[in-house]
């Protein structure tokens, strides 16, 4: 699996990162489990939520998986609260397909914001990273 997810914060923070080759399948995956969790309580309502794509070499999704993966938001999005999603990008590769994401995701009110720098999306986020502990 090129997806990897951490949980921080007593389920405030989570930062989930790709690797590879991110495909639709591993992507809907990951939501569903975020939801999951989120059901379990394991996730705070509201939670913060950090994608890092900075080490994706490609990406393998289509439009049946973007058409997917905008159910799964418009459906269960708003059930997550005011959950932040900041997208971090390493170049260019893949800034259309996220762009796509941030505007499909105002229809869920999930604000989604992208960034290069890791430290930009902590202050977006409003997390301090020398108060982040691990679940």
């Amino acid at each position: 699996m090129s997806i990897e997810t951490i949980i921080y914060n007593d389920g405030d923070y989570v930062l989930s990162r790709a690797y590879d080759v991110l495909d639709g399948d591993e992507l809907s995956d990951m939501l569903f489990t975020l939801i999951d969790k989120s059901k379990k309580g394991i996730l705070k309502h509201g939670y913060k939520f950090m994608f890092d794509l900075r080490d994706i070499d490609s990406f393998n999704i289509d439009r049946p998986d973007i058409s997917r993966i905008f159910q799964i938001n418009l459906t269960y999005g708003q059930k997550r609260g005011n959950t932040r999603t900041a997208m971090l990008l390493g170049s260019e590769s893949g800034r259309e397909l996220v762009e796509l994401h941030k505007t499909l995701s105002v229809a869920s009110k999930i604000p989604v914001e992208i960034f290069e720098s890791q430290q930009s999306a902590y202050d977006w986020l409003g997390i301090d990273p020398e108060t982040i502990t691990e679940v």
